[in-house]
């Protein structure tokens, strides 16, 4: 059984997974393996699934439960895997959450019910109650752009006090709203994550203490280096990786129209690396030949770009930036 998380723990880079799956849908069980290593050798601090970028709203619930013990096995307790169980039914995420409790994973990750508008003091006691008939810890995940309401941090605040609720991943993308969360919560040492990676150095000069980052999945030593980075105070460092990641943002994800195609260029991106497939789950389609071209070319000229600077970017240079080798 893996370790569970805490509160000290819930820091760094843990990248939102894709979920590999096949031309006909099926999970794809080898490019999950090398996916894995891939994240893990790249010094991830944790593994998130079934989230936005793992589609996990358009796996049926069978492949939810084999792509967690999937991931699980592959992981081996190495590094921490956190399970979306985000589902209009609380039933159907207290399930997910005992299975992922059974399959070795070390925390639950909920937004709540979305779908519907709820109160935030239903969802306050919805998030308490899950909480405390779950065997694993409890990230809040406040996803705006999906559920169409906003975690209050006042909310978060009373939320923080309950030993089994650990954290909050951030998806807002709104540093204002991110400054007044880190103000709320900051008494009860309740860690703060961000999704959007491109205002991650913003968030983390705020008080975030990590990234749920798409771009991680690829690069996921580029990704750590620049949160390592930022606590080691090697501002040189964060600078440059966040180049790196801004770039990345700018010329992999948006479309001809302008939409940012996260998800299908994630995949499109792992694909040219030799990770994974580049299937989609409907609704989402494969992308057009003049993007899919684009992610090809400019992969090959980050993934150099991402070389050099892990080069410079060990776990001892930054331990000697911040004084604790």
């Amino acid at each position: 059984m893996a370790e569970l998380l805490n509160r000290k723990n819930l820091r760094g880079l843990i990248p939102p997974m894709v979920t590999p799956i096949q031309m006909d849908g099926g999970l794809d069980v080898s490019a999950i393996g090398r996916l894995v290593e891939h994240m893990i050798g790249g010094g991830v601090s944790g593994i998130f699934i079934l989230g936005t970028c793992g589609e996990g709203n358009a796996l049926s619930y069978r492949k939810r439960y084999q792509f967690v013990e999937f991931v699980c096995e592959a992981a081996r307790g190495r590094v921490p895997v956190l399970v979306s169980v985000s589902d209009t039914s609380y039933e159907e995420a207290l399930d997910l959450a005992e299975h992922a409790y059974a399959s070795g994973a070390s925390a639950i990750v909920s937004t709540g019910p979305y779908f519907l508008p709820v109160p935030m003091g239903h969802l306050e006691i919805y998030f308490e109650r899950l909480a405390e008939e779950s065997r694993l810890p409890l990230v809040l995940y406040n996803m705006p752009g999906c559920t169409k309401f906003c975690l209050d941090p006042a909310t978060v605040a009373r939320l923080a006090q309950n030993s089994k609720i650990i954290g909050i991943k951030d998806s807002s993308g709104d540093l204002k709203y991110v400054e007044q969360l880190v103000q709320a919560v900051k008494p009860h040492h309740f860690p703060v994550l961000i999704g959007p990676e491109e205002v991650l150095v913003q968030a983390m000069r705020l008080g975030a203490v990590g990234g749920v980052n798409g771009g991680g999945v690829l690069f996921p030593a580029v990704y750590a280096a620049r949160i390592a980075a930022f606590a080691a105070g090697n501002m040189e460092l964060v600078e440059r990786t966040d180049r790196f990641v801004q770039r990345f943002s700018k010329q992999i994800f948006p479309t001809s129209t302008g939409r940012m195609a996260v998800i299908e260029s994630l995949k499109q991106g792992l694909a040219t690396m030799g990770l994974c497939q580049p299937w989609v789950l409907s609704p989402l389609q494969p992308l057009d030949g003049e993007h899919r071209h684009r992610i090809e070319r400019k992969i090959a000229e980050f993934e150099i770009e991402a070389a050099e600077i892990c080069s410079v970017c060990s776990p001892g240079v930054l331990a000697r930036e911040s004084g604790s080798e």
